[in-house]
């Protein structure tokens, strides 16, 4: 998408995606960042983070995915292994390997002795791994000449992501849109500018669009 600001033609690339949590926002930023070659990024991370262990399983529906409970950063070092990127080659290429996957509800990377599994109901982005993630991508941006702006989201009732987001941009100066803050005088009922509790509509992102606009603009001439 492609508009102008103060005279300027600007390049806008959506790289949100649905169920995308910081994990997924810092690979999309180190895997594709030199081929984009961005100006700024704006970081907007919420409720994903949020939802439990269990959802990227039933997500896939039976998909080559490894059953026992992992945070996001867990599941990516899960993967990385040989035996885990073995399993991936012959469950994509081989009919029969599916199959008897499938029968037998293997483990494609097995089970280490000692090794730490989340519990069912853990954040798939627990707030130790998402402070760890939000520093590799302020460093990555750093390294790589971005501009970095933390968007705090905005929902009809879920505030658990508030504070860590303020203080993390607050001890590693980094610009901070509060939208929770920039809209607390907002007219009317709050879910009026949602689709349900956590998408805004048509007028929510409008409001969203502006608000960011005006805090981002001034530093970033």
């Amino acid at each position: 998408m492609f508009g102008n600001v103060a005279g300027k033609r600007l390049r806008v690339i959506n790289a949100g995606a649905p169920g995308y949590t910081t994990y997924q926002a810092y690979a999309f930023l180190r895997y594709y960042s030199d081929a984009i070659a961005p100006d700024a990024v704006l970081l907007y991370c919420g409720i994903n983070d949020y939802l439990p262990v269990t959802y990227l399983q039933r997500r896939a529906k039976g998909a080559a995915v490894i059953t026992e409970p992992l945070t996001d950063w867990q599941l990516h070092r899960r993967r990385r292994a040989p035996r885990a990127r073995i399993h991936q080659w012959l469950h994509d290429e081989l009919n029969l390997y599916r199959i008897l996957f499938k029968l037998i509800g293997g483990h494609p990377a097995g089970r280490r002795k000692g090794q730490l599994r989340a519990k069912r109901d853990q954040a798939r982005v627990p707030d130790t791994e998402r402070e760890m993630l939000l520093d590799k991508i302020v460093a990555l941006c750093e390294q790589r000449g971005i501009e970095l702006a933390i968007i705090i989201p905005w929902y009809v009732e879920f505030e658990t992501h508030i504070p860590l987001l303020r203080r993390f941009a607050l001890t590693r100066d980094v610009p901070l849109v509060d939208l929770p803050v920039e809209f607390c005088d907002l007219p009317g009922e709050r879910i009026q500018y949602f689709l349900d509790p956590v998408h805004p509509n048509a007028e929510g992102h409008r409001l969203m669009a502006e608000r960011i606009a005006q805090v981002v603009k001034p530093r970033w001439k």
